[in-house]
């Protein structure tokens, strides 16, 4: 059992330190359900900002805040692609997106396994 937990949080570090071109990104929200919701964990893969369509989800940065939204529109800008995206549940469009915001797509969702996490933070947060 101790060697099985071992190579599972070495595959987490490793995998998360974004060598083969992916990470892992825990939702700590809820604007993408029913698509992935709070406590679950996707994996967010490097992505050619051009190679993007309308419909994908990607992880993008708004200052030092992560987001994961569907893309709902692209156009040309005068630097490259700007992307119009959207939470699922959310009921408007969010603030144009450029290329050097884009963390990369969401490539698949691993449902409710990141409520530990979670749960532990809120913990650890009570005794401040």
């Amino acid at each position: 059992m101790f060697m099985l937990t071992a190579i599972l949080v070495v595959a987490a570090l490793w995998l998360n330190s974004g060598l083969f071109g992916v990470k892992l990104s825990l939702v700590s929200g809820h604007s993408m359900s029913p698509a992935f919701g709070t406590g679950d964990i996707v994996m967010v893969r490097d992505t050619d900002p051009a190679d993007l369509k309308v419909g994908g989800v990607i992880r993008y940065r708004v200052g030092d805040i992560a987001v994961m939204h569907r893309i709902i529109q692209i156009s040309k800008g005068a630097d490259g692609p700007v992307f119009i995206t959207k939470g699922d549940s959310n009921n408007k469009a969010d603030d144009p997106v450029v290329a050097g915001q884009i963390e990369g797509k969401i490539a698949f969702v691993i449902p409710k396994i990141g409520w530990a996490p979670i749960e532990i933070g809120k913990l650890l947060n009570s005794f401040r």
